[in-house]
């Protein structure tokens, strides 16, 4: 090794501190991103427990309670219609058997 001569060495030198420094930052970034994910993951475990946000579970509670009306609305509407088409079917059965016509 001491044959090399001073400029080697130094442009040795000047090449492997620049990939010593690179290797420790890789390092710390490394250790660093993990330490943010398992942070991170503890408090995505801690959300996923929680029940939901109150804003949310009120709103919910408040469309489910739309949906039940809309559906009792549907419903009676269903039974205004079956009524006036039974209503429409006496009306002609009475209209056919009064002109004496086949309605079928």
């Amino acid at each position: 090794m001491s044959s090399l001569s001073k400029d080697t060495w130094i442009k040795l030198i000047l090449w492997v501190i620049p990939i010593i420094f690179a290797g420790g930052s890789l390092y710390y970034q490394q250790m660093n991103t993990a330490e943010k994910v398992s942070s991170l993951s503890s408090e995505f475990d801690e959300h996923v427990d929680l029940a939901g946000h109150p804003v949310i579970v009120t709103r919910a509670d408040e469309i489910e309670e739309e949906i039940q009306d809309i559906q009792v609305k549907m419903i009676e509407e269903q039974r205004l219609i079956r009524t006036e088409q039974q209503r429409a079917a006496e009306n002609i059965s009475s209209i056919c058997q009064v002109t004496g016509a086949n309605c079928r």
